[in-house]
């Protein structure tokens, strides 16, 4: 496949799980991955580098703080997410750089916390014909998010774990300028993406969810990526890494 590749982000806090994602990923792939780097450490750069392309995220980025937010939506906001979003809404809003910086002319973005158990390959067919494609987001029902107001009563909220796009979409381009202008009036990067398409109606596919599965809902067999959101994905992820680990061949392959 010609031009086509995956990329992933990290920063320092996260890229204890890029081996184990690379691992998962790398038992069934050879498309080319570029490293968006979020600011990871110079040893996990140079892990990056061993293995593909690093891209630095621009350092302009400015993501408004609480006091630089509408009231209304920090309360709304901080009432919905768990934790310091205003620390992670200043990662949250380089995914929409990194899309921009893609050096493939198609592209899949997998969040690290996503366990790849197919060839990837299969996954740029619902691309063809479309700009974008990825799954409506399954854990935060519509009911929910509506309930705080974060979407319109007739917008899909769209999670943005697995997305695949092509880099010349009007939508991505979007994603990217408005990650500067007007990420004030969104909560993260899911909540700018999914207005940007409900706006702009570009061509969409939206991918089963078992390209997309999170491991909140119910264990499912069929399942071609599993996604370890949240605590309990990632004390999952920590506990198979070192499981991983204790073999020391699989550690060198892994950690060399």
């Amino acid at each position: 496949m010609k031009n086509v590749g995956v990329i992933v982000g990290s920063n320092k806090l996260i890229e204890w799980m890029l081996p184990w994602w690379w691992y998962h990923y790398i038992l069934h792939n050879d498309l080319p991955i570029a490293f968006m780097d979020f600011g990871m450490s110079k040893q996990m750069i140079k892990w990056c580098e061993k293995r593909g392309k690093v891209i630095a995220i621009p350092k302009n980025l400015k993501v408004k703080g609480k006091k630089e937010v509408p009231p209304s939506l920090a309360k709304k906001w901080t009432q919905r997410t768990k934790g310091n979003i205003w620390a992670a809404r200043k990662q949250w809003f380089k995914k929409p750089l990194a899309f921009a910086l893609s050096p493939f002319s198609k592209t899949l973005w997998l969040d690290i916390d996503c366990e790849v158990k197919i060839d990837v390959s299969e996954i740029f067919d619902f691309c063809t014909n479309v700009e974008i494609a990825l799954a409506i987001d399954a854990i935060n029902p519509k009911i929910v998010v509506e309930r705080f107001k974060l979407i319109y009563p007739d917008e899909v909220y769209y999670n943005s774990g697995v997305v695949v796009f092509n880099k010349d979409a009007k939508c991505i381009s979007s994603f990217a300028k408005r990650a500067y202008s007007d990420n004030h009036l969104f909560l993260g990067d899911q909540c700018l993406l999914s207005r940007i398409i409900y706006e702009e109606k570009p061509a969409v596919f939206e991918l089963p969810q078992e390209y997309n599965w999170p491991i909140s809902m119910k264990q499912n067999s069929k399942a071609k990526i599993y996604h370890w959101i949240c605590a309990q994905g990632k004390a999952h992820i920590q506990k198979e890494f070192n499981t991983l680990l204790s073999f020391e061949p699989i550690r060198q392959y892994i950690l060399s």
